[in-house]
């Protein structure tokens, strides 16, 4: 349960800090970053959709919209299921 809510800690941080204009280097750091902790509990979905994401640090603001929408909803459902399993919401209070 622990390393589900640190999870959701640091999905939330990271997700809270991605942005479209982001230099190449922090959208690729961020998503690299976000990726590696989806793997750790397994959210296969969401480590994919950032691996996408993080492919596209050199390209334009609609790729990257497109991407970082993506990244959020798989981001959500991963969230959503770490919640049936911890106390993660309780840090949304």
């Amino acid at each position: 349960v622990e390393v589900l809510d640190l999870f959701c800690e640091q999905a939330r941080g990271q997700l809270a800090r991605i942005e479209v204009g982001l230099a190449p280097a922090a959208w690729k750091s961020l998503f690299h970053s976000l990726r590696g902790a989806a793997l750790t509990v397994g959210a296969a979905a969401l480590a994919e959709q950032c691996l996408v994401a993080e492919a596209l640090s050199e390209s334009g603001p609609d790729d990257r919209l497109v991407a970082l929408e993506r990244v959020r909803s798989a981001a959500e459902a991963a969230l959503s299921a770490a919640a049936d399993y911890s106390a993660c919401n309780r840090s949304q209070a």
